[in-house]
């Protein structure tokens, strides 16, 4: 018996529909319900005429390959049908766009059973309601284009509406309950939201909100106002809606639940693909030498976790390793230099925590004011240098290979403190740092400039007079400013910022001169003095006052301070040229009071001279008494660093008549008091008698 072929007749028709027609559920509804044979009768097409041509014109000629999808209409059905059977249901919804021949194959009623088969391959996915047929239905689950304006990238869908839509149409095609809850009323009392399909859809960044359907909206608000007067009607139309709602919301519960499980599902797969991409990718690199970073703290590759070639969801070929290798490469080069500086930078701080530990034990055994350079100074002699930064990162430098070069600190201390002495004096000589001037090789000469009472730095940045030798321990001297002060080497860099501490430089942080110099001018030029010959200590056996005319106190009297604190009050405070000697009388007076004040030891920079801790404030008596048993506490049991500034004496002195005058006031508020309240205790006494006649 021979078999009758079942290839179509009609030609298939190149391109594409509109987007309207491919993605419009009225299209899918070509699917016809009616008695259709599997097999098409040929129909006797008309006779196009050929399209004139002008002269010398070819029509262009394509490549046979050009339409790959154009005999697939001349196949068998059942062959065809076969082969759709076994693709996926978003797939078949796309060729069904295809041509318009594919779409007459698979809009046909003898292809149900491809749509049903391909439906049901699905795993989960209720089975296709009455009220849609299986295009519909695959449409609606499957497609990714808005129902009603077909807006792409639509994953939204009202599963009881069997609406796909984009957040443009919800706002205009869908309505909350506030929104119709007032005109229902006027027609019907009972809860009408159970016979309005619905959905949920996000509103704002937290919250949901169900929307309803104007359309549906209006259908029933309609029908029930048609059906106001006839209650059986109505009646029964709500049981009908009612019934059908529940319909859709059950089989639409059932629907989102098996989105959920998709979404889950194939969150799980892209997460799978990427993470085996991933692993992939971290197989070339460790085959390209890359081992020792990618076994590094995850923190440390967060470059290259967050390019985006690594986290694509797509496994990974020879071909597209070859497109994305340059950019990943480059990444871990950079990551590979991080961590190789990351390996020199833990070297050198080991090392630089040696020295740290040398130089601390070397300042026990010095006496309590020895001018001792700080860690950046040490680390920059050359004897120390070489052993922090030549080694190889992987070397281990140990304590013993600083021997040699702690048996020759104090003679580099001894020349490192000349140079800074010179550096200093060039500095008084030339205030200017930028024109270079000649200083002197003679210690002892520079050493007595230095000595002198007009010898006070500004400390531009913090702002107070620094006077010798106190400016070559001075912390701000050393702190490391990365904007104030680049680094000649990465070496040197890493040091600085690990320890946070630069070689001793003045060049940008102390100057000389100006109105400091000027105020110092002005005392010891009050007090019959040389400048250029007094020195600090000359000025501390002298034990002079000066009174600040700036900050007198009509209330408290005069501001009465030492030289020092002079000194110190006009860097502070500005206060230049408004200085008096006080006489001898009144600075022995003020020196009393002076004497009379609280505990030294609260002013900053305080140590204990037995073990050398921070002790400043209340803390010095009971870590006297609590580490060393001492009680109580006494100047010979504390020390101030050589840092630290001088401890303000300022205090506020009125004159002896006013004194006088301020103790006669004083008496007499006592006297005036006493007298009242004298007065006060008679005058009860004399209300208790009265109280105690009238009772007899």
């Amino acid at each position: 018996m021979s078999r009758r072929s079942t290839r179509l007749a009609s030609k298939p028709t190149p391109g594409f529909q509109k987007e309207d027609d491919e993605i419009s559920l009225k299209a899918d509804v070509e699917f016809d319900h009616g008695d259709v044979s599997d097999f098409d009768e040929e129909a006797e097409q008309p006779v196009r005429k050929k399209r004139k041509q002008a002269a010398g014109t070819q029509p262009k000629q394509f490549k046979a390959k050009r339409g790959k999808l154009r005999q697939l209409p001349e196949m068998p059905i059942d062959i065809l049908f076969e082969i759709f059977g076994h693709v996926r249901p978003h797939d078949l919804l796309r060729l069904s766009r295809t041509t318009k021949a594919l779409r007459g194959i698979l809009m046909r009623r003898s292809a149900v059973s491809v749509w049903k088969d391909v439906i049901g391959q699905v795993e989960g996915l209720p089975e296709c309601p009455s009220d849609l047929v299986e295009p519909q239905y695959a449409s609606l689950a499957f497609d990714s284009y808005c129902h009603l304006c077909g807006a792409p990238n639509v994953h939204t869908i009202f599963w009881e509406c069997r609406m796909r839509c984009c957040q443009k149409c919800i706002n205009s095609r869908f309505m909350d309950m506030n929104g119709i809850a007032g005109s229902f009323r006027l027609v019907y009392s009972r809860n009408h939201s159970t016979m309005l399909p619905s959905g949920s859809a996000k509103y704002g960044k937290y919250h949901t909100r169900k929307l309803y359907n104007r359309s549906d909206v209006a259908a029933v608000h309609g029908m029930l106002q048609e059906l106001e007067h006839d209650i059986k009607k109505r009646d029964a139309y709500v049981q009908e809606k009612e019934a059908e709602v529940i319909a859709l919301r059950t089989h639409a519960e059932l629907c989102e639940l098996w989105q959920r499980d998709a979404i889950t599902e194939r969150s799980e797969e892209l997460n799978g693909m990427r993470n085996r991409r991933k692993d992939a990718i971290t197989v070339k690199l460790r085959g390209l030498g890359y081992g020792p970073e990618l076994d590094q703290e995850k923190w440390y590759l967060s470059a290259l976790s967050k390019h985006q070639p690594m986290n694509k969801p797509q496994e990974l070929t020879e071909r597209i390793w070859t497109n994305i290798s340059q950019p990943i490469i480059e990444i871990m080069d950079v990551i590979r230099q991080g961590r190789l500086q990351r390996i020199h930078r833990n070297a050198l701080q080991a090392r630089l925590k040696i020295v740290e530990d040398l130089l601390k034990e070397y300042e026990a055994e010095q006496p309590i004011h020895a001018v001792v350079p700080g860690l950046g100074d040490i680390c920059n002699m050359v004897e120390f240098r070489s052993l922090i930064i030549d080694p190889e990162d992987g070397v281990d430098v140990l304590k013993n290979d600083f021997e040699t070069a702690m048996i020759q600190l104090p003679t580099l201390i001894s020349a490192w403190r000349m140079e800074k002495e010179a550096e200093l004096v060039s500095l008084m000589l030339n205030p200017n740092p930028d024109i270079p001037s000649a200083t002197s090789s003679d210690p002892d000469s520079n050493r007595k400039q230095l000595e002198l009472a007009k010898a006070q730095f500004h400390c531009k940045s913090c702002n107070e007079a620094i006077s010798y030798p106190r400016i070559l321990v001075h912390r701000c001297m050393t702190e490391y400013r990365p904007s104030q002060r680049a680094a000649d080497s990465d070496d040197e860099k890493i040091m600085w910022s690990c320890q946070h501490k630069t070689p001793w430089d003045h060049s940008k942080i102390i100057a000389f001169g100006g109105q400091i110099q000027s105020s110092i001018t002005q005392l010891l030029t009050s007090c019959a003095l040389d400048p250029d010959n007094t020195t600090a200590q000359q000025m501390d056996d002298y034990d002079f006052r000066f009174e600040c005319l700036g900050c007198k106190s009509n209330s408290e009297g005069a501001s009465i301070m030492s030289w020092r604190s002079t000194v110190r009050h006009s860097a502070k405070n500005g206060h230049m040229d408004e200085w008096n000697l006080v006489d001898k009388v009144d600075t022995a007076r003020a020196k009393e009071k002076q004497n009379e004040r609280s505990h030294k030891y609260l002013e900053p920079g305080i140590f204990c001279r037995h073990c050398r801790s921070n002790v400043w404030g209340y803390r010095c008596e009971a870590h006297m008494k609590n580490e060393h048993s001492i009680d109580p506490t006494t100047e010979a049991d504390w020390y101030r660093s050589l840092d630290s500034p001088h401890p303000s004496d300022q205090i506020y002195m009125l004159s002896v008549e006013a004194e006088e005058e301020k103790a006669a006031q004083e008496e007499q508020k006592v006297k005036a008091a006493e007298a009242a309240e004298e007065n006060r205790a008679q005058q009860l006494k004399a209300a208790a008698a009265g109280g105690a006649s009238g009772s007899d």
